[in-house]
Formats: structure tokens, C-alpha cells, sequence
């Protein structure tokens, strides 16, 4: 019972890091200045600059949260 209540706790943070945080982050906009690029390339490339650096490895420490919390679940009580 322990072990499966680990379990969901580490797979909703996951969730959250995964998807949740993503498409919030995904919409942020990005201003050069005063005014936002209209340039797709040059918006994605301040994207990245800007929130990018910090939302993909919080992206994959989601993903591997989900895998660890899906372990803790199915891992049989010895």
C-alpha cells in the first residue's frame, strides 16, 4: 500500500513536469524588446534562449519520474 502511494505521488509530479509545465511554457511569449518576433525561426530560437534551457531537462526529469513511479506500482511486494 506504501509503496503504490509513492508511487502515484512520483507519477503526478511527473505528469505535471511532463505535460502540464510544457504547454504552459510553450505559450510564454517572447519579447525581443518591446515588441515579439513575428519570424517563426527567430521566435523559436529566443524561445530556447529565453525558457527553452529549463523546460526540456524538466521534461525529461518527468518523463523519468513516470517511469519511476510506474515501477514503484508494479514492482511486486516481497
Amino acid at each position: 500500500m506504501k509503496r503504490k502511494v509513492i508511487g502515484i505521488i512520483i507519477i503526478i509530479i511527473g505528469c505535471y513536469l511532463l505535460f502540464i509545465n510544457t504547454i504552459f511554457m510553450l505559450f510564454q511569449p517572447v519579447y525581443i524588446g518591446y515588441v515579439v518576433p513575428v519570424d517563426p525561426i527567430t521566435y523559436w530560437t529566443e524561445w530556447l534562449m529565453i525558457y527553452g534551457w529549463y523546460t526540456i531537462p524538466l521534461a525529461v526529469a518527468g518523463f523519468f519520474l513516470i517511469l519511476i513511479g510506474r515501477r514503484y506500482l508494479i514492482k511486486k511486494q516481497e
